[in-house]
């Protein structure tokens, strides 16, 4: 299921050199999904260190780790974490 996001959003997301690419539900090519380890509150989202080193201006290196601060990305999580709880309490 495609999750259509917001063009504020979107605008709020002026730096992304990859058009959401990298963002899309399903990879695409080389160009994998950044993972999350857990969100820090708003648009701050702790990468899965392994990773390696992706080219995004929103990735951000901090102490041992990194940090994704990409609008249309934490509005993904977001996303599909309250779809996930709805899923679960529906059981």
């Amino acid at each position: 299921m495609a999750i259509e996001v917001p063009d504020t959003i979107k605008e709020e997301t002026h730096r992304c050199p990859h058009d959401f690419t990298r963002l899309a539900t399903t990879p695409s090519g080389n160009q994998p999904k950044c993972k999350v380890n857990y969100s820090g509150g708003r648009n701050v989202l702790y990468l899965v260190a392994s990773q390696g080193h992706l080219s995004c201006p929103y990735r951000i290196k901090f102490g041992n780790g990194i940090i994704c601060a990409c609008p249309v990305h934490y509005y993904l999580c977001n996303i599909t974490a309250t779809n996930e709880l709805r899923s679960s309490a529906e059981r």
